[in-house]
C-alpha cells in the first residue's frame, strides 16, 4: 500500500513538472496566452427574414444549444455567434430559412476558459408564422416556448435535454438520447411523438389524438388531456410500476414504453 502511494505521488509530480516545462517553452518561444484567449471571443450575428415568404425554418447545428421563442416583432430573426472555431451559413431561398453550422473545432486549448462565451442560437418567431420548424443539434439542449403552428414541428438533439412549453403543432416530433424530455401544455392536433433513451419523459397537459412516448431506463410521468376511456392504450415497462391498463378500443391512441422505470400518467380536462 505504501509503495503504491509513493508511485502515485511520483507520477503526480512528474505530470506537474511536465506541464511546467511545456509552459516555460511556450513562454520562451513568445507564445501569447492572452491572444489565444481573445481568439475565442464570439461575434454576435443576427439574420432577419420576412415570414410571408417562409414555409420552413430549419436550424442544423452541433454542440450548440438552441432556443425557439415567440416574438412581438413582425420578422423572423435568428441570433447566433461565430468565432474562429465556429462558422455558419444562413440563407433564405425556395421558401426556406436555413441556418447551417459549417465548421466546428471540437478540441481547443484555452487556458482562460473552457468554453466560448455566447455560442447559443436563438430563433424568434412572430405570432403570425404558422409554418414548419425543424431544429437539430447535438450534445446540447433545445428549448421552445409559445410557438403556435398549423404545420409540423421537429426538435432533435443527442446527449441533452429538450424542453417544450406552450407548443401547438399539427405533428410534433421530439427526439433525443441520454436526456430528459419535458412537454408542458403541448398540443399536436394530429400527433405527439417523444422518444429518448436513458432519460425521463415528463408531461403536463399534453393533448393529441395520437400520443407516442418511448424511453429506456427513464420514467414516463405526468398528465394527458382527455378521458382515459377514449384512448386505446399500449403501456409497457419492466422492473417498475405501471398505472395504465392496456385497452384495445377508443377513438384516440396512447403508447407509453420504457424499461427499468415507472409509468405514471393521469388524464385531466377531457376534450
Amino acid at each position: 500500500m505504501g509503495k503504491t502511494k509513493l508511485l502515485l505521488t511520483i507520477a503526480a509530480c512528474l505530470c506537474f513538472l511536465g506541464i511546467a516545462i511545456v509552459g516555460t517553452c511556450f513562454a520562451i518561444g513568445g507564445f501569447d496566452y492572452m491572444s489565444l484567449a481573445n481568439n475565442q471571443k464570439s461575434e454576435e450575428k443576427i439574420y432577419t427574414s420576412d415570414p410571408s415568404d417562409i414555409e420552413n425554418i430549419r436550424v442544423n447545428a452541433h454542440n450548440t444549444s438552441v432556443e425557439v421563442i415567440q416574438t412581438e416583432d413582425e420578422e423572423i430573426s435568428i441570433q447566433y455567434y461565430e468565432s474562429q472555431n465556429r462558422k455558419y451559413s444562413v440563407s433564405s431561398q425556395n421558401h426556406q430559412l436555413v441556418l447551417k453550422q459549417e465548421y466546428y473545432k471540437m478540441f481547443n486549448i484555452d487556458f482562460f476558459s473552457f468554453s466560448e462565451i455566447g455560442t447559443n442560437i436563438t430563433v424568434k418567431v412572430p405570432k403570425n408564422y404558422k409554418n414548419r420548424i425543424e431544429i437539430e443539434t447535438s450534445n446540447s439542449s433545445i428549448y421552445a416556448e409559445d410557438i403556435k403552428s398549423t404545420n409540423n414541428l421537429i426538435f432533435k438533439t443527442s446527449n441533452s435535454k429538450i424542453e417544450l412549453r406552450g407548443i401547438v403543432a399539427d405533428d410534433l416530433t421530439v427526439t433525443t438520447s441520454n436526456g430528459k424530455i419535458t412537454l408542458f401544455d403541448v398540443e399536436g392536433s394530429s400527433s405527439v411523438n417523444a422518444k429518448t433513451s436513458n432519460g425521463k419523459i415528463e408531461l403536463d397537459n399534453v393533448k393529441s389524438e395520437d400520443i407516442k412516448l418511448k424511453s429506456s431506463n427513464g420514467s414516463i410521468v405526468g398528465s394527458v388531456v382527455g378521458n382515459e376511456d377514449d384512448y386505446r392504450i399500449n403501456a409497457d415497462t419492466s422492473n417498475a410500476s405501471n398505472n395504465l391498463t392496456n385497452r384495445y378500443d377508443g377513438k384516440y391512441s396512447l403508447s407509453a414504453e420504457t424499461s427499468n422505470a415507472r409509468i405514471d400518467i393521469d388524464f385531466t380536462n377531457p376534450f
